[in-house]
C-alpha cells in the first residue's frame, strides 16, 4: 500500500509538468502572444 501511494504523487506532478510542456509545443509563443494583444485591444 505505502509503496503504491508513495509513487502516485510523484507521476501526477510529472503529468501536469509534461501537460504544460506539451502545450508549449503545440502553441507556441507567437500564438500566445496574439491573444494577449487581442484582449489587451478590446479593453
Amino acid at each position: 500500500m505505502f509503496a503504491k501511494k508513495i509513487p502516485r504523487p510523484q507521476p501526477e506532478g510529472g503529468t501536469k509538468h509534461i501537460k504544460l510542456i506539451s502545450r508549449d509545443i503545440s502553441m507556441p509563443a507567437l500564438p500566445r502572444h496574439l491573444p494577449q494583444r487581442k484582449e489587451s485591444g478590446r479593453k
